[in-house]
């Protein structure tokens, strides 16, 4: 049957995927930062932040960089201005979507990482809430690095479980309109 193919499919979707990424304006108010975190304590995977600079953040921006060669954190790639492209590519290959701001409005990115197969891990607030109903994949700043940790180590079959839900949800958002 269907479910071992669903399986080997999920493995192959899954292995192929190895991004955590970070999707947004590069600005400190949507937190970034949270992501040199992350990767300070897992040096074996591979984080993207990419974004969105324009003259009023570029500072931020660079600063940012500069962070990340100062803490030697070989395992973050930083991409300014990406094209769609990219944007798409780099998506389908990440396996976690991080959106740490907090309190923002109905996220479109949030929306663009589900349709790439990815895994949202939002703020719990705002309007992600909307999208990301599942409390696994949401987290507060006290819980963030357990609740990620959690996420990690969490079997394929409830990865797959996981984003279909989330499509769910984006198909009930869609018949709405």
């Amino acid at each position: 049957g269907t479910n071992i193919t669903i399986n080997i499919y999920i493995s192959i979707l899954y292995n192929k995927k190895k991004y955590i990424t970070f999707f947004s304006r590069i600005v400190d108010y949507k937190r970034p930062d949270l992501i040199l975190k992350l990767a300070q304590i897992y040096n074996d995977r591979e984080f993207i932040i990419m974004g969105g600079v324009s003259k009023s953040n570029k500072d931020f921006a660079e600063n940012l960089k500069l962070v990340i060669q100062q803490k030697k954190l070989h395992n973050v790639k930083i991409i300014f201005n990406p094209s769609n492209l990219e944007v798409q590519n780099i998506l389908s290959e990440s396996f976690i979507y991080l959106f740490p701001a907090k309190n923002e409005h109905f996220g479109i990115t949030t929306v663009e990482a589900i349709i790439c197969n990815c895994l949202p891990f939002v703020h719990n607030s705002g309007g992600q809430k909307e999208i990301v109903k599942n409390n696994i994949l949401r987290f507060d700043d006290e819980n963030f690095e357990i609740k990620f940790d959690y996420l990690l180590k969490l079997e394929e079959h409830k990865l797959f479980q996981l984003l279909e839900e989330l499509k769910g949800t984006l198909n009930l958002f869609s018949e709405n309109s």
